[in-house]
């Protein structure tokens, strides 16, 4: 079990919003720094084949055989950060909804509180 699958877990198994908070916020977190490590990696096959390109066009000539499994290294590559990236994504996708409903569920009652604080106040003994 990897450990964003054990925090998980540990989340629906404890009753602490706070604690949830926290997990939810540590998880999307690291799905944040994979996602710049996966547009790092991109960027970099990016660079390769722009200079690739740039070489073949100042030497005006033809790709050659090595150059041609090289740019499709480099494209198959970029796919992967493509579909890396996409997985990212949603699972930060389900952190951010968990997060926003401890914080909607933390909201309703501290509102709640207030106004059950107002009723308070405002009924004569």
């Amino acid at each position: 079990m990897s450990t964003e699958d054990a925090i998980a877990a540990a989340t629906d198994l404890i009753k602490s919003d706070i604690v949830k908070g926290i997990a939810k916020s540590w998880i999307l977190g690291t799905k944040i720094k994979d996602a710049i490590e996966i547009s790092d990696i991109r960027k970099y096959y990016n660079d390769q084949i722009e200079e690739l390109q740039k070489e073949l066009h100042e030497e005006q000539r033809e790709i050659s055989p090595i150059e041609q499994f090289l740019m499709d290294k480099f494209n198959a590559e970029i796919g992967y950060c493509d579909i890396a990236s996409t997985k990212t994504g949603i699972g930060a996708a389900k952190e951010v909804v968990g997060l926003l409903d401890i914080a909607h569920k933390n909201i309703n009652k501290f509102e709640q509180q207030l106004d059950n604080m107002t009723l308070q106040i405002s009924t004569p003994y």
